[in-house]
């Protein structure tokens, strides 16, 4: 295992009390969970990105709070690739992703780092990870913050309802019955990124619904959806279909962790009022709405979003 290797986000760095890490762990169906851990002595962080995604997507977040100074504080940021995406290897042949799966992989993570309590941050999908983790082990959750979140389904808020709705249902029963399907006409759509007018109205689509246009920064938006692409299909719509099963309501109010909600008023993926709604369920929660943030705020103004991370973890003591 490496220690004080630059990594993509280039904070690998560590403390004499707990040195920087990176490398792979090995769970019990054989699959691979990549991890990086920048160390330091802070109270840790673990960050969860969305359906789709990669860890590139909190790298603002993760840069602005690994590193302090005399006036902040710095902590410990920890992260790892969700089981199919990024570093972290498919499961076995025939092996479908649950959440159950997800959620062992990120606490046999934080058991190889010997991390009894964290702070977890999920955008989006991870958010819904991060309630998971709280609900069902409290005692390691010191914390949540919740960007743009869904309270539940988020197939019933897509953008061209009902189309979307439809789309959504019809290719996870495909990516079900026929996964071979999925993967077929996914292999020969991506080769034609450029030239395909269906991928470019999906690109057009992540741009323009996903993103404040006016203030994100092209080359990120370019890395996001470049990540989605890079994500096998299967494993995709496997992740889809845990999630229009995802129902806040089965926690019965039973999350007591301090949270941060944070939603963009102009979200056109998970609308502001999901938000809301989390924040009426957990009952120890802040609501923040950023007025020009999207669904992706952090994106759009990284410093306003850190900043009100900090505030929060400043208010609670974290």
């Amino acid at each position: 295992m490496a220690t004080g290797r630059k990594i993509g986000l280039r904070l690998v760095r560590g403390a004499d009390s707990a040195p920087a890490k990176t490398g792979t762990i090995t769970v019990n169906d054989g699959t691979r969970i990549y991890f990086q851990d920048t160390g330091g002595e802070g109270i840790p962080l673990v960050f969860l990105y969305g359906l789709g995604c990669s860890i590139q997507h909190w790298k603002y977040p993760i840069k602005a709070l690994a590193h302090g100074s005399k006036s902040l504080k710095s902590y410990r940021c920890i992260w790892s690739d969700i089981r199919g995406h990024g570093k972290s290897s498919m499961p076995p042949k025939d092996r479908l992703i649950t959440l159950d799966d997800v959620i062992n992989d990120q606490m046999a993570v934080l058991n190889h780092l010997n991390v009894n309590a964290a702070v977890f941050l999920g955008q989006s999908m991870g958010g819904c990870l991060a309630m998971e983790l709280a609900y069902r082990y409290p005692a390691t959750a010191s914390g949540l913050v919740l960007l743009g979140a869904p309270a539940r389904d988020p197939s019933r808020l897509l953008p061209f309802q009902p189309v979307s709705k439809f789309l959504w249902d019809s290719m996870i029963s495909l990516n079900q019955s026929a996964p071979f399907i999925v993967r077929s006409v996914y292999n020969k759509l991506i080769p034609a990124v450029k030239k395909n007018p269906l991928q470019l109205l999906f690109r057009e689509m992540i741009r323009t619904k996903g993103f404040n246009n006016k203030l994100a920064k092209t080359a990120d938006i370019e890395e996001y959806i470049e990540a989605i692409f890079k994500v096998h299909p299967n494993v995709f719509y496997q992740m889809a279909s845990t999630l229009s099963g995802y129902d806040i309501n089965r926690y019965e109010s039973k999350i007591l962790t301090p949270a941060l909600v944070v939603v963009g008023a102009m979200d056109q993926i998970i609308p502001p009022s999901e938000g809301e709604y989390i924040h009426t369920q957990l009952r120890n929660s802040v609501f923040k709405v950023i007025p020009h943030g999207s669904h992706c705020p952090h994106f759009d103004d990284p410093v306003l979003v850190s900043g009100l991370i900090r505030q929060f973890f400043a208010s609670h003591k974290i």
